[in-house]
């Protein structure tokens, strides 16, 4: 993994240090969403929930739970954003994301 050979080659180390940015930035546009929209919970800061989502989608984990522990893509993917809606959404941005969901038409 990029992020363990990090410690001994200084390209890995450079890789790392992109991949962990970029990581962050995602995480701040998702939580900078949710503000907006009025439904991020109200029981966690903007940077707490910026830190929750940048360690669930860490890469460590997506490998300890899909080939350590023979998690499938699709069981990973329904964890993550089961995790992140309970742990970063509002209940009321939980039934807003319902309604719209069930208002849209089927393709």
């Amino acid at each position: 993994s990029v992020f363990e050979g990090a410690g001994s080659d200084p390209e890995l180390a450079v890789l790392a240090v992109k991949m962990s940015a970029q990581r962050a930035t995602m995480a701040t546009w998702v939580v900078d969403r949710l503000t907006a929209l009025g439904a991020l919970h109200n029981e966690i800061s903007e940077d707490e929930a910026v830190d929750t989502l940048f360690a669930l989608v860490e890469p460590a984990l997506f490998d300890r739970l899909t080939r350590q522990r023979a998690w499938t893509l699709a069981q990973y993917e329904d964890w993550v954003a089961r995790s992140l809606r309970r742990l970063l959404v509002s209940d009321s941005g939980q039934r807003r994301q319902s309604s719209t969901i069930s208002r849209r038409s089927p393709t």
